[in-house]
């Protein structure tokens, strides 16, 4: 009855320990989605920025009145920029942490599941002696 419980233990233990990979696997592929994501972001926010370098620019050689509005727009463009850029670096923090705590919680899970196998190795073999004791 113990050594199906100890059985019944070390399966869950398996089991947990594969779950906490493939959410390690997972998180893993959405820290890498997140980092592509911030790359576009900060592409995109210095293409937004020399553009607004060129208006500018292209203000102070001309007197055109629309220059200050368009000049508006490419600094409200850029706000919303860093706005998405800040937000992912935020969820890439976020995703770190979380592959770093399972990496963890995976290892404690394997030495778990190691302790519960030496365990229950050492109960057989204890069986198999008090087998051979009670023919002998």
């Amino acid at each position: 009855m113990q050594q199906q419980q100890q059985q019944r233990d070390l399966m869950r233990a398996i089991k947990s320990a594969e779950t906490a990979e493939s959410k390690l696997a997972k998180e893993e592929e959405k820290l890498k989605k997140l980092e592509e994501k911030s790359n576009q972001n900060q592409a995109d926010l210095k293409t937004k920025q020399s553009e607004l370098a060129n208006l500018e620019n292209y203000s102070k050689i001309t007197n055109d009145t629309n220059a200050q509005k368009n000049i508006e727009k490419a600094k409200q463009k850029i706000a919303k920029s860093e706005e998405k850029l800040n937000k992912t670096t935020i969820k890439i923090e976020s995703s770190s942490k979380n592959i770093e705590d399972l990496k963890k919680d995976i290892e404690t899970k394997k030495l778990e599941k190691e302790e519960l196998s030496k365990k229950h190795e050492e109960e057989k073999k204890q069986k198999k002696e008090v087998k051979k004791a009670d023919t002998k």
